[in-house]
């Protein structure tokens, strides 16, 4: 019994060593000339560069009035050029061009967010928001927006930012577009996207990491000085285990497994 008690004891030893997991969040960051791929590590609060290409030349994103927005279900990203063609694309993740959605008019749009089946932008214009649809292109209003911020949506829940016009960063219903919730987060960015647990806002060249219900600050990431976040999309978020700690937990179970089978004898 005693050398049962020691091995499990053991066992608990090795788990407590496990270096901690690290919890990754996959953003797309707009970055003036081309759009970079990020795994933001949330537990550690630091940013690792992965991949970048960039966007079709019909298309301009050195600009504040730009958007991203990521759709799961189409495994796509949309690129919004709000500044000067206004115009709507669809990319693959190599930046390969899927769809066109078209020009948008006169009224500049600001910002993208993607809330299945449909794409969400704010009109500078009037600060509201249009739906567009990313097939065919087809916009109708939608509830109040905030001018030039940026936009993130996902897990029912709309987010839009006023930019640097006082940093508010404003919760939208998903049903008609009316305002549900305000905080100024003391932060003004323009870049917004949300993972379903943790709101990111992108300003200069950090990327900030909000609780989503009252605007606390987080955390933070420095991207690298130099270098402006203008509009943000995220893809996954996913729990990645640190070298070594797999191991250690299976050298416990296998020591379980032996115990147990030397009870048996």
């Amino acid at each position: 019994m005693l050398h049962r008690s020691l091995l499990l004891l053991m066992v608990a030893v090795l788990v407590s060593l496990a270096p901690a997991t690290s919890i990754a969040v996959t953003i797309w960051a707009d970055q003036g000339t081309d759009i970079v791929r990020y795994d933001y590590d949330v537990v550690a609060d630091t940013v690792t560069q992965v991949s970048s290409f960039t966007p079709p030349s019909t298309i301009n994103i050195d600009d504040t009035w730009t958007g991203l927005a990521y759709s799961p279900e189409r495994e796509t990203l949309f690129v919004l050029d709000g500044a000067g063609t206004n115009i709507i694309l669809e990319l693959g993740l190599d930046g390969s061009l899927v769809n066109s959605l078209g020009t948008f008019g006169a009224a500049s749009l600001s910002g993208l967010g993607y809330l299945d089946p449909i794409l969400l932008a704010n009109r500078v214009s009037g600060a509201t928001m249009v739906s567009i649809n990313p097939d065919s292109g087809a916009s109708v209003a939608f509830g109040g927006g905030a001018g030039n911020g940026g936009v993130a949506a996902g897990v029912g829940r709309i987010f839009v930012s006023t930019g640097g016009s006082g940093g508010n960063i404003i919760e939208l219903a998903a049903g008609d577009g009316s305002e549900v919730n305000r905080f100024t987060p003391g932060v003004a960015g323009y870049g917004l996207a949300f993972d379903g647990t943790d709101l990111f806002l992108g300003s200069g060249d950090t990327i900030y990491r909000l609780d989503p219900d009252t605007g606390a600050l987080l955390g933070s990431a420095s991207i690298g000085s130099g270098i402006s976040v203008y509009a943000l999309a995220v893809l996954e978020r996913q729990v990645v285990p640190e070298p070594g700690t797999a191991s250690l937990v299976a050298i416990g179970l296998s020591m379980v497994a032996l115990t147990r089978r030397s009870r048996r004898s």
